[in-house]
């Protein structure tokens, strides 16, 4: 098995620095090359977002009709039968106000992805929590750390099975019925703390709405792809073929938006970079007018507050509060030669009357043990 030192592991809370980010991202002007293997990791990490993601980045670049063979770099899945591979996900998420910064939430957990077999037209996979969890921020604290634990480990409990095709694109759960029923299970929990530790927080959203909805989002087979953020992260492109090189876009549709592009082979890490290796990354801005902000926010929470307190929300006429929101959405995926994920991150920056509102999501792996394919060898622990 190969696995990272400790040393080597990434830490979103500890090294992430979105000012530096944005720095680089507009002001300077990096080569293909400083995604090379001469790259350090250190180094790679205040890059690696540089000309960084789009909202949908498949969607945006140039695909193979448009290209020949060989400028493009296809996604696709080459796994075998026991693959394994341990990964480490954060979650950070800050609201900026001048100098002050609030860490409203940080999340960190490892996990496990194992191929158990492969079916008529992809692979079917066992995702499991490995614990080593890690928990802070205004929202938990809010939430109640312990009560969040409490549901995390009832989580814990329940492996996920799921499929992907031939591509790698995530296609069904397996066992949705009884993650269904744990996640509801885990909502009653966490709704019987929230309640009973502020008491007056019915009188403006009533508790029935609000496990109702969050019931209704977890309810199908479909919704429940959304408690797995993690999945849909590491499978985000696969499928998809990118045209090698830079590329800027600009759509007209819906909210206006330009996103630029970066497409190459290369790895993050020169020490472990096994040749084939390949990443995409973007970088999307738009705007979205006040008017439509002021719609999004009344409409979610008008399914939550009480009566009365939809009333004094109308009242207050949103719409004539917010300002117009900068987004700007960043995007990086770093893959092995085999289509399995290496380093995935995506983050969303929020600008609107006087403040930002980041959310980032990392994931990097920590161990891998392959098989080799068309080979009777087993990788144990060497590097391929």
């Amino acid at each position: 098995m190969m696995q990272k030192s400790d040393e080597t592991i990434y830490n979103l809370k500890r090294d992430g620095n979105i000012h530096q980010l944005i720095w680089i991202i507009e002001k300077k002007q990096v080569p293909l090359q400083a995604f090379s293997k001469k790259a350090k990791m250190k180094n790679i990490y205040t890059l690696l977002l540089l000309i960084a993601f789009s909202a949908n980045v498949s969607a945006q670049v140039q695909t193979a009709e448009a290209s020949s063979a060989d400028s493009l770099i296809n996604v696709i899945a080459y796994f075998c039968k026991n693959d394994t591979m341990d990964f480490r996900v954060e979650e950070l998420k800050q609201k900026i106000h001048g100098n002050d910064t609030t860490l409203n939430r940080y999340i960190r957990e490892d996990f496990r992805l194992i191929v158990r077999d492969s079916t008529s037209n992809g692979y079917k996979l066992e995702y499991s929590s490995l614990g080593n969890r890690e928990m802070e921020g205004d929202e938990i604290d809010f939430l109640n750390k312990t009560v969040l634990e409490k549901v995390a480990e009832l989580s814990d409990k329940q492996h996920v099975i799921f499929t992907i095709d031939e591509l790698g694109n995530l296609q069904h759960i397996e066992n949705w019925r009884d993650i269904k029923k744990t996640m509801h299970e885990g909502i009653k929990i966490l709704c019987d703390s929230l309640y009973a530790n502020n008491p007056m927080l019915d009188s403006v959203m009533p508790r029935n709405r609000l496990e109702m909805s969050l019931n209704m989002q977890y309810s199908t087979e479909q919704s429940l792809w959304s408690a797995y953020e993690e999945l849909q992260l590491l499978f985000a492109i696969h499928g998809n073929s990118f045209t090698i090189g830079r590329h800027e876009t600009k759509d007209d549709s819906g909210y206006p938006s330009v996103t630029n592009t970066v497409v190459s082979y290369g790895s993050y890490d020169e020490e472990d970079e096994i040749e084939g290796d390949y990443y995409i990354a973007g970088k999307t801005t738009q705007t979205i007018p006040a008017e439509d902000v002021a719609t999004l926010v009344t409409g979610q929470l008008s399914g939550l507050l009480s009566d009365e307190a939809v009333k004094k929300m109308k009242e207050a006429n949103v719409a004539s509060i917010v300002e117009d929101a900068q987004l700007t959405t960043l995007e990086a995926y770093f893959l092995f030669f085999n289509g399995w994920p290496c380093d995935m991150s995506k983050q969303t920056v929020v600008k609107m009357n006087g403040y930002e509102y980041i959310t980032t999501k990392h994931i990097e792996w920590l161990s891998r043990r392959w098989q080799i394919a068309d080979s009777n060898e087993t990788e144990q622990g060497k590097v391929l």
